[in-house]
């Protein structure tokens, strides 16, 4: 059970890293308000993904970075 909580933030992470792409979508398309939307979802994932890694103890050296 131990190997599922470290997946648990690399999600986050990847959860991230797509909603950047989405807000890069949502600008291209004109949609400004949906891609304000992504991006603070995304900054609110990156505060989360290295709190939980700190609390799973799977903070890592290229993580910290």
């Amino acid at each position: 059970m131990r190997g599922g909580i470290f997946v648990l933030p690399s999600l986050l992470t990847l959860g991230n890293l797509l909603g950047g792409f989405y807000a890069i979508v949502c600008v291209y398309n004109g949609e400004y308000v949906h891609a304000a939307v992504a991006i603070l979802i995304s900054g609110i994932l990156d505060a989360l993904d290295g709190a939980v890694a700190r609390l799973t103890g799977s903070a890592t050296e290229y993580g910290v970075q």
